[in-house]
């Protein structure tokens, strides 16, 4: 179930865009989300710097949705950054089971939106020269 809401008061981030997905993922619904993160690619050439889906609805997701993730994630390294916000316990409990969160590493995977808007910015900040480490990400200077 996608969730579609007016916040034409929102700021727009340029470059950046933030979806959510409201409703578990398995395998009827997990090529949905990939085809949808492929067209926001497609649809966007160049403006389109990073995707943020937003899961904290996820309450549950399988090893079939969690392959097409890992595919799409992939599949965007050269192109777009993806990160995933906002994950529940038992979400990521089964992500981590799965080694997702090892093949895609620690720099996709937020435990806030706002958090993940902020690293997205300095990424994009820093010219895509190379992602921030994790130490840079949570230096206070």
């Amino acid at each position: 179930m996608w969730i579609f809401r007016d916040f034409s008061e929102a700021e727009q981030l340029h470059g950046i865009k933030i979806i959510r997905f409201s409703n578990e993922l398995n395998f009827g619904n997990g090529r949905m989300l990939k085809r949808t993160l492929r067209d926001m690619i497609r649809t966007d050439p160049g403006e389109l710097d990073a995707i943020i889906v937003d899961c904290q609805m996820i309450a549950s997701i399988d090893s079939t949705a969690i392959r097409e993730l890992t595919e799409v994630l992939k599949e965007a390294e050269d192109t777009v950054l993806i990160v995933l916000a906002a994950v529940p316990g038992k979400t990521r409990d089964t992500m981590e089971r799965s080694k997702m969160l090892e093949l895609i590493g620690f720099r996709t995977y937020f435990m806030s939106v706002h958090s993940a808007v902020q690293y997205v910015q300095l990424y994009l900040k820093e010219e895509r020269n190379a992602l921030p480490t994790i130490d840079e990400y949570y230096d206070d200077d």
